[in-house]
């Protein structure tokens, strides 16, 4: 399980953009969500965030339980019993992802905040170009959506 999952989604999106697709039916980049962060409400959040703004789609919705038995190896151990992971697509315009440029920007090494009101001098600014992903104490949101609403607080992640 890596230690930080909202790094671990950054690297799955950029390494799916960046992986040639030479095949045929394989025309849409894809990664896959692991079990463990398919249920982690941090890591949902963003992806839903992502696809509501139409960065990606979603390809399979996570699983719940599998019916009877233990299950392999790779399942992960949930509360009620071994859970699944789904897969993610990102969507290309004109044969190239939305995507450009991802970045993590809090990281638990160095955290870095956005004050209520997003002023000027603060490092959301994707100046209107992008999108800016920020964990507030109501939720998390993007950042003009939290800003409109007079919340503050870490930003995650930069897309341009």
């Amino acid at each position: 399980m890596p230690n930080h999952q909202i790094s671990d989604l950054v690297a799955r999106i950029k390494n799916a953009i960046l992986r040639p697709r030479g095949r045929p039916d394989q025309s849409l980049p894809t990664f896959t969500i692991p079990a463990r962060s398919a249920h982690s409400a941090d890591t949902m959040a963003i992806i839903n965030i992502l696809q509501k703004e139409g960065f990606l789609q979603r390809s399979s919705a996570p699983e719940g339980p599998k019916g009877g038995g233990r299950g392999s190896l790779s399942d992960a151990a949930g509360p009620y019993g071994p859970l699944r992971g789904f897969a993610c697509s990102i969507d290309p315009v004109g044969g190239k992802p939305l995507i450009n440029n991802i970045k993590v920007v809090s990281t638990p090494g160095r955290r870095a905040y956005a004050a209520a009101g997003g002023h000027r001098g603060s490092r959301v600014s994707t100046r209107g170009a992008g999108l800016c992903i920020i964990r507030t104490s109501q939720g998390i949101f993007e950042a003009s959506k939290a800003f409109a609403a007079g919340l503050g607080g870490e930003i995650l992640l930069k897309i341009n």
